[in-house]
């Protein structure tokens, strides 16, 4: 199991960029290039900044830009250390008695074809704000648009030292849109709690998803 750092959410979290360089040894550049281009030949990819948690204060995020190439080196061939812990949020989008719950895509990078709650999605470095973020995945995932949502509330930060990993984790409460399948999740459910917890006995979730839910639904 994953060993998670649980971060209480007290107020606003501020997020911080600071300008660190990327500083890869060219034998390692090397093997990140040589990576990206098998993989890319496998399936499309697109490089692009992400952010990469540097260090944690008091109601303070600080982070840097890192390539996502690199990370996605990273998370293929862990020995390479190169000590990216990525930003990203995640969402249990709540409608009624009923939760969204999707299959991820076994083209993608992490847990293919693993269950989760959607949306999800690594936070934009161009415009580092998680609910704006979490928002535009909504739509982006499940086809739900913002005008559809009547809350969105930072519940829980958790830091995964296994993975690594730093999500932004919200409660979204919408209305009867309807959660539209993606390239992302193929196949998406609507399950009540009881159903809910039941699947985490019988079917393969990614990481920490059921200790969210306890933790945000049934405290």
């Amino acid at each position: 199991m994953d060993l998670c750092e649980w971060i209480p959410v007290k107020g606003k979290m501020e997020i911080s960029l600071i300008d660190i360089p990327e500083a890869v040894p060219p034998d390692l550049q090397e093997q990140i290039e040589s990576l990206w281009k098998a993989e890319s030949q496998k399936r499309e990819l697109e490089d692009r900044k992400i952010l990469s948690l540097v260090a944690i204060r008091p109601q303070r995020i600080i982070c840097r830009t890192v390539d996502y190439k690199s990370f996605f080196a990273q998370t293929l061939l862990p020995e390479l250390n190169l000590r990216i812990c990525p930003i990203a949020v995640c969402g249990i989008t709540r409608q009624g008695d009923q939760y969204l719950v999707g299959k991820r895509s076994k083209n993608v990078l992490q847990y293919p074809e693993m269950y989760e709650f959607v949306p999800s999605g690594s936070l934009d470095a161009a415009d580092p704000v998680p609910e704006k973020q979490i928002l535009k995945e909504l739509q982006e995932e499940c086809g739900i648009e913002k005008s559809h949502v009547n809350g969105c509330v930072l519940k829980l930060i958790i830091h995964n030292l296994t993975t690594p990993l730093m999500d932004f984790c919200y409660l979204i409460d919408v209305g009867e849109a309807s959660a539209k399948p993606s390239s992302e999740y193929p196949e998406i459910f609507r399950l009540n709690e009881e159903e809910i917890l039941k699947s985490f006995l019988d079917h393969n979730w990614v990481p920490y998803a059921e200790q969210i839910f306890r933790k945000t639904i049934t405290p």
